[in-house]
């Protein structure tokens, strides 16, 4: 159940946020899928880098999230066709995003910048809550790449032995 992925995945999260980076545990999350998950280890060894690297999930959530909270902070009314690109914009300015929160910060005025929301305020909201989010968004990141790793892996090992559940006499009748 969670509370296993949990126990399993516990230090490689912790060292994710408190390092602030989600490749700093790769080593180790990648390990845990291995022994404590029991996931096929060229899934692991494949997926989890790959998802680190090119599943940026957060950051789109990020750009709606500080666009609307701005919008709704300087009294813009956003129509729904302004919605539907900010969430377009946001998606795809997100998942070219790079790096820490301050160094995103000219993607987000691809989002800001059409929805009429002042870009430096965006940058001032960055750069002031980077050290904040940045923990977080690096952390979501790692769960992310070790979902894709247990996704593409398929189903765990057996908890039990299955010779144990088989009887001699029909395992020597299918051999």
């Amino acid at each position: 159940g969670i509370g296993e992925v949990v126990s399993a995945l516990k230090e490689p999260l912790l060292i994710a946020f408190s390092a602030g980076s989600c490749i700093a545990p790769m080593p180790l999350a990648i390990e845990r899928l291995e022994e404590g998950l029991g996931q096929p280890r060229w899934a692991a060894q494949l997926m989890v880098p790959l998802g680190i690297s090119m599943s940026r999930q957060t950051y789109p959530f990020v750009f709606s999230f500080t666009a609307v909270f701005l919008a709704q902070f300087y009294g813009h009314d956003l129509s729904m066709g302004q919605v539907v690109n900010l969430w377009l914009l946001a998606g795809l300015a997100g998942m070219v995003s790079v790096g820490r929160m301050p160094v995103v910060v000219p993607m987000l005025a691809y989002v800001l910048e059409p929805c009429g929301i002042p870009v430096s305020a965006g940058a001032a909201l960055f750069t002031a809550l980077g050290p904040l989010l940045d923990p977080l968004i690096q952390t979501a990141t790692l769960i992310g790449a070790c979902a894709m790793a247990v996704m593409v892996g398929g189903r765990r090992k057996m908890p039990i032995d299955v010779a144990v559940l088989v009887p001699a006499s029909a395992g020597e009748a299918a051999s």
